[in-house]
């Protein structure tokens, strides 16, 4: 099955540090957390993916499509995907080159908002929160946002 080989070069790059802090700092029984925004969420899916067994769940905030359809289905981790509102990077790479998400999918809408909506919903609510041309698509891709959504939607921290 396959991967975007740009998204696994980069966790290649990184994973003899990664398994080396794993077996310095927790038993090998414990389960972890993993989340990522952008490329760190491609990345984070990948981990998630060679680290199953130890995973409790990931979290991914404005990722991209990470592998081929049947590589998703070999993927069994619970798995929470962030995507806000006109956020362009989640659209890439194209779903037409084979590549698709895995998830469970957490809608930002356009006033900030965690909802669910079906597909025509979401559609309506892209176009009602495109606000500034193409630069919409990277604005809804800052952080600052899916922070701000998700204090709204769980409390802030600590609450």
């Amino acid at each position: 099955r396959r991967v975007h080989n740009g998204f696994q070069t980069e966790v290649d790059d990184v994973w003899p540090l990664v398994l080396k802090t794993l077996d310095k700092k927790l038993d090998p029984d414990h389960k972890i957390y993993i989340c990522g925004h952008s490329l760190g969420g491609a990345m984070a899916t990948i981990a998630a993916s060679r680290l199953q067994p130890r995973v409790n769940c990931l979290y991914t905030f404005g990722s991209p499509r990470v592998g081929a359809f049947g590589w998703h289905k070999l993927l069994k981790v619970e798995h929470y995907r962030y995507v806000n509102n006109n956020d362009i990077v989640p659209t890439v790479p194209f779903v037409i080159m084979g590549y698709g998400h895995h998830g469970t999918l957490c809608y930002i809408n356009h006033h900030g908002e965690l909802r669910k909506m079906t597909t025509w919903q979401r559609i309506k609510d892209k176009i009602r929160g495109y606000k500034a041309g193409i630069l919409d698509g990277l604005g809804d891709h800052n952080m600052d946002n899916y922070i701000a959504a998700t204090e709204k939607a769980y409390g802030k921290q600590g609450d």
